[in-house]
């Protein structure tokens, strides 16, 4: 019996828990939390497409009735965190100018990486339909 509980436990985290991020080009979307649900901490991360050169990004979030635009000299990767405040929320819309790698996460970035808040008067309100 604690054999079937234990692997039924590994079985869900495997599945719904440390699920890998995956990668789009230019434009895509994020979830986060399992399925959209849980608040936390939550990060985009931008990654230089083709030879990492160092050059300026333009990301634009849009995640729910709220739009996000950034400016960020980008070298090699970048993080751009976020609080998920509420328990359900939908799928942030990102694009990112010129074409880079788009990955989405939960929690904090790794240690060290060079990351920005996306916080307060960044964030406008704009009409929302949701889909």
């Amino acid at each position: 019996m604690v054999l079937w509980l234990i692997a039924a436990v590994l079985l869900f985290f495997l599945l719904f828990v440390a699920q890998p991020p995956g990668q789009s080009l230019g434009t895509g979307q994020c979830v986060f939390g399992t399925y959209g649900y849980f608040p936390g901490r939550v990060w985009v991360k931008i990654a230089a497409y083709g030879q990492p050169v160092s050059r300026n990004y333009t990301v634009v979030i849009r995640w729910g009735p709220k739009l996000a635009t950034v400016k960020q000299k980008i070298s090699d990767e970048f993080y751009f965190t976020m609080t998920k405040d509420d328990f359900h929320s939908p799928p942030a819309d990102v694009t990112v100018t010129p074409d880079a790698w788009i990955s989405c996460g939960n929690g904090l970035p790794p240690d060290g990486a060079p990351s920005r808040a996306v916080v307060g008067n960044v964030w406008k309100h704009v009409p929302y339909a949701h889909k």
